[in-house]
C-alpha cells in the first residue's frame, strides 16, 4: 500500500554554508536550490527512496528520490535517497519499491461498438472513471495506443483526460478502421458497419478528410482490416485489394501517420507486407508453421507487431482452434530471434461485450512462456512503444526516467526485472506529473461496475 508523508525538511541556507559536503552533494544541492527557487514548493511531488528500473540499460538503481514539477509534468531532479527534500512537497514514500516508466498498452480499443451499448458521450463521468480505473490505470498504463475506435468518442474521452475532468491516460488512436470492399466488416464487429473504400482514390480521400476533422496529435495512424473474417461461408475471409492498401500507406505517410494492419492469417499478412504497412496488430498464425519468410520480410521492412497472446488463447478455448496458441508463441520467439520489434498489447476493449477485465497478467505469463525475458517484456511495454509513437529508433534512446523527461511513472511493490508478472503489483501511477491512480483513488474497489 502506498503512503504519503511530509518528511526530511531541511534548512537550505545552512546546507549551503556547510563546508563538509562532497562536490557531488554540492552539485545536487545547487540543482535543488535552482529548482525550488523557480517555483512554489507546493507544486513538487516526490517519490522518495525508490529503486529506479533503467529498462534501456537493464539495471536497477540504488534508492533515489524523484522530484517532479507538477506544473510542467516533468521530472525535475533525481537525488540519492537520504538527500534533503524541499519542505512543503507532497511525498510518496516508495521505500523498498520499484519505479518503472509509465506502461504503454499497444493494442487497445476505447469504443469499438458505440451503436451496441451507447456512445461515451452518453455516459456519466463517474461511469467513464470506473471503466478507466478498471481497465487501464490500476494496471499501470499511462498511455494507450488505440487500434481503432469511434473517433468522436475517443476524442471526447481524451479531452476529458486533458482538462483533468477524468483521470486517464495519454491516448494515440488509429481512429475508425477500414475494411475490404464490399461490406467487409469483420463478423466479430457486427452489427457495426465500417468504411469499405472501393478504390485507391476513395481511401486516400477518407484519410485526408479524417486528418482535417481530427487532431493529428491524437489520431496518429490508420487501421486496415487487410484480412477480414466473415460468417458466410464459415471460416470465410475477405481480403483488401493491395492497390487500396498501398494508397492508404502513401496517403498516411504523406500526412505523417502510421498504418496498422489486422492481418488475419497468412494471406492477409502477405498483402499487408507487400503494401508497406508499419505495424501488425496481431501475430500472423501461419498456415504452414515452417514458412516463416513473412516474418523475415517484416523484419527487413521494419514492421512491428502486437502479440495479443491472450486473444489466441481465447480462440483455443472458445472456438476449438486447438494448438493455435502454441503455434503463435513459436512465431513470436522466432520473430524476436531474427530481430523483430514487439510492442506489448493485449487487445483490451469493452468488457461489457467480451467479459474482459483488462488484467495483463496472463499476457505477461504467455509472453514469458514464449521465451521472452523480463527485460524483453519491459522494453515491449515502455521503450519500444514510446519510440514508435515518437517516430524514433529505440536503440540508443535516452532513459525514459531522467531529468527533464515527462513524469510518467509507476511504483511497483515487487521487482519486475525478476519476473514481468510483477508489473501487476501497482501501487501508484503518475501521468505527466499528476497522480492518476492509487488504491485510495480507485473507483471500482469494493464493487465492479
Amino acid at each position: 500500500m502506498y503512503s504519503k508523508s511530509k518528511k526530511q525538511f531541511f534548512d537550505w541556507r545552512n546546507f549551503f554554508r556547510s563546508t563538509h559536503r562532497t562536490a557531488l552533494a554540492i552539485t545536487v544541492a545547487v540543482g535543488m536550490a535552482m529548482f525550488i527557487g523557480s517555483q512554489a514548493v507546493a507544486n513538487v511531488l516526490v517519490l522518495s527512496d525508490a529503486r529506479i528500473v533503467n529498462v534501456e540499460l537493464e539495471s536497477v538503481s540504488t534508492p533515489k528520490n524523484i522530484l517532479i514539477d507538477t506544473d510542467s509534468g516533468t521530472i525535475s531532479l533525481i537525488t540519492p535517497a537520504g538527500e534533503p527534500i524541499p519542505e512543503g512537497a507532497e511525498v510518496i514514500d516508495a521505500t523498498g519499491k520499484f519505479v518503472v516508466p509509465g506502461l504503454i498498452n499497444g493494442h487497445w480499443h476505447y469504443e469499438p461498438f458505440p451503436d451496441v451499448f451507447g456512445s461515451p458521450e452518453s455516459r456519466t463521468i463517474a461511469d467513464l472513471q470506473r471503466k478507466t480505473d478498471k481497465l487501464i490505470l490500476r494496471y499501470g498504463f499511462t498511455t494507450v495506443m488505440d487500434n481503432g475506435s469511434d473517433p468522436a468518442g475517443t476524442l471526447f474521452i481524451t479531452n476529458l483526460n486533458r482538462e483533468g475532468t477524468l483521470r486517464g491516460p495519454e491516448v494515440h488512436s488509429a481512429g475508425d478502421a477500414f475494411v475490404p470492399h464490399p461490406d467487409g466488416t469483420p463478423v466479430f464487429l457486427r452489427p457495426l458497419v465500417l468504411r469499405d473504400p472501393a478504390t485507391p482514390e476513395e481511401i486516400s480521400a477518407f484519410i485526408s478528410e479524417d486528418s482535417i476533422n481530427f487532431p493529428d496529435e491524437l489520431f496518429y495512424g490508420v487501421k486496415l482490416f487487410v484480412g477480414s473474417p466473415q460468417q458466410e461461408p464459415p471460416g470465410g475471409l475477405m481480403l483488401m485489394d493491395i492497390d487500396i492498401v498501398m494508397a492508404a500507406v502513401q496517403t498516411a505517410h504523406g500526412l505523417g501517420k502510421r498504418v496498422f494492419a489486422h492481418p488475419q492469417g497468412q494471406l492477409g499478412a502477405a498483402i499487408a507486407v507487400d503494401g508497406g504497412v508499419d505495424h501488425f496488430t496481431h501475430l500472423i498464425g501461419l498456415d504452414d508453421p515452417q514458412n516463416k519468410a513473412l516474418y523475415e520480410q517484416m523484419v527487413a521492412n521494419g514492421i512491428s507487431l502486437n502479440p495479443t497472446l491472450t486473444l489466441f488463447q481465447a480462440l483455443d478455448i472458445t472456438e476449438g482452434e486447438t494448438g493455435i496458441l502454441a503455434k503463435v508463441q513459436e512465431e513470436l520467439r522466432f520473430f524476436l530471434d531474427i530481430g523483430g520489434t514487439v510492442i506489448f498489447g493485449n487487445d483490451v476493449f469493452s468488457d461489457e461485450v467480451f467479459n474482459r477485465t483488462g488484467d495483463p497478467r496472463r499476457e505477461y505469463e504467455l509472453m514469458k512462456e514464449a521465451g521472452m525475458s523480463a527485460f524483453e517484456i519491459l522494453r515491449s511495454i515502455t521503450v519500444v512503444p514510446r519510440a514508435f509513437i515518437e517516430g524514433i529508433d529505440p536503440v540508443g534512446m535516452p532513459p525514459l526516467i531522467r531529468v527533464g523527461a515527462p513524469a510518467d511513472l509507476v511504483v511497483l511493490s515487487s521487482d519486475p526485472t525478476l519476473d514481468a508478472v510483477n508489473l501487476t503489483t501497482v501501487e501508484v501511477v503518475v501521468g505527466k506529473g499528476r497522480i492518476l491512480w492509487t488504491p485510495e483513488l480507485d473507483t471500482t474497489i469494493g464493487g465492479m461496475f
